[in-house]
C-alpha cells in the first residue's frame, strides 16, 4: 500500500512538473499571431517574401491552433514534448504532422527548427529549416 501511495505521489509530481515545464517553455507563445520574418536553410538567411504576407499561426493554450498558409486557412491540434522541446502540430486534413524544435521564445520573437523535411511541402529537400517568427502587430 505504501509503495502504491509513493507511486501516486511521484506520478502526480511528475505530471505537475511536466505541465509547469510546458507553460514555462511556451510562456508568451499563446494567443498571438506569429508570422515568419526570416528563414534559414544551410546557414543562408532569407527574408520572408511578399508571398507570405498575411500568413501566420496562432497557438492557443487549450492545445488548438489556427493558421493561414499561402492564403489558405487551416486549424488543428498541437502537442509539446518538453523534454525534447518538440512542438508537433497536427493540421486537420493532413496525415503527417509538422514537428518543430523550439529553439527560443522571448517576448515577440521565436525561433523554431524543422525536425523533419517533407518533400511535398519543402522545395529545399533534405535540409533543415530554421524559422524566425515575430508577433504581427
Amino acid at each position: 500500500m505504501r509503495l502504491f501511495l509513493a507511486f501516486i505521489l511521484i506520478s502526480s509530481f511528475t505530471i505537475s512538473s511536466r505541465a509547469q515545464t510546458v507553460q514555462t517553455d511556451l510562456a508568451g507563445f499563446f494567443g498571438k499571431k506569429w508570422v515568419t520574418s526570416v528563414y534559414e536553410i544551410q546557414g543562408e538567411r532569407y527574408p520572408a517574401s511578399d508571398i507570405l504576407a498575411g500568413d501566420g499561426s496562432m497557438f492557443n493554450a487549450d492545445g488548438t491552433f489556427s493558421s493561414v498558409d499561402k492564403g489558405v486557412a487551416s486549424k488543428g491540434k498541437w502537442a509539446y514534448d518538453a523534454k525534447e522541446r518538440i512542438l508537433t502540430a497536427h493540421t486537420e486534413g493532413y496525415d503527417e504532422p509538422n514537428r518543430l524544435r523550439v529553439i527560443s521564445i522571448s517576448g515577440d520573437k521565436a525561433i523554431l527548427q524543422s525536425v523533419q523535411v517533407e518533400e511535398s511541402h519543402n522545395e529545399h529537400q533534405g535540409h533543415a529549416m530554421t524559422i524566425h517568427l515575430k508577433v504581427e502587430n
